[in-house]
């Protein structure tokens, strides 16, 4: 299911995707000076280059929207077998004292 809030989340990701490639995105580059600016760019915002020519690729191939990083389905923690109250018992702070059985030889 897609929240605002995950919408909102996605959008700022491929901003500040955008914002970095946004210089190499310059048809005029020569192929030395693009290379360098990737190198430059990479280093200072700590990006590989080869997420670098992803965030490229992406942004030539569907704009924009191609930047977001994908929908997924959220992930759940496992579910609490049913009867975790009842073994749980009604002290939720009390321990088991396994001195006994650490200190056998």
């Amino acid at each position: 299911m897609n929240t605002t809030k995950d919408n909102k989340w996605r959008d700022g990701k491929a901003l500040e995707r955008y914002t970095l490639i946004a210089p190499l995105l310059e048809d005029s580059l020569d192929p030395a000076k693009r290379l360098q600016m990737r190198k430059d760019i990479a280093s200072r915002n700590g990006v590989s280059l080869r997420s670098l020519y992803r965030y490229e690729a992406a942004f030539k191939k569907e704009g924009f929207s191609g930047l977001k990083p994908s929908e997924r389905p959220k992930q759940h923690s496992a579910k609490l077998p049913d009867n975790f109250k009842k073994t749980l018992g009604s002290d939720p702070m009390r321990y088991v004292d396994l001195s006994d059985v650490l200190n056998q030889k």
